[in-house]
């Protein structure tokens, strides 16, 4: 990952084969791509209560910081850029942990009860992360939040 000193905004290299499906990259009529900004999201899931800053890979819930290990905060990334949307066991784990980790669930759900204890969730009633058993997690977006 790379951050330009002019620019708030980090630059990585994706696989181009799910990148656009995880919605980290457009491509326009030309195939030119781009990185789109996860601002809408992030400004989305802000108004539940909970800021995610990207960039300096903070967390607050409340206004209060939340101090979170790497891969909690991967966790919580990954949900952010897929706010609304369910994430797989799969795609979380070969993401976070590695392609050798897919089968290894206890991982998954060991950091997201973490995350879960941090920030003032819930599993039973959550307020920002919904499990889909068997599946995977969602982390609710506020145009959703009238359904959870």
């Amino acid at each position: 990952m790379y951050r330009d000193p002019r620019s708030d905004m980090p630059v990585t290299q994706f696989n181009m084969k799910w990148v656009e499906q995880a919605g980290l990259v457009k491509f326009d009529f030309l195939g030119l791509k781009t990185l789109t900004t996860l601002t809408t999201a992030v400004k989305l899931i802000a108004q539940r209560g909970i800021e995610i800053d990207l960039a300096s890979r903070t967390v607050s819930v409340d206004g209060a910081a939340i101090k979170l290990t790497r891969k909690e905060f991967d966790v919580v990334a990954l949900l952010a850029r897929n706010a609304g949307k369910l994430v797989g066991h799969r795609q979380l784990l070969t993401t976070i942990w590695g392609p050798a980790h897919v089968a290894d669930t206890h991982y998954l759900r060991i950091a997201i009860g973490h995350v879960r204890e941090k920030i003032g969730d819930d599993a039973a009633d959550p307020r920002f992360i919904l499990t889909e058993p068997g599946v995977g997690y969602r982390l609710v977006d506020a145009r959703n939040a009238a359904q959870a």
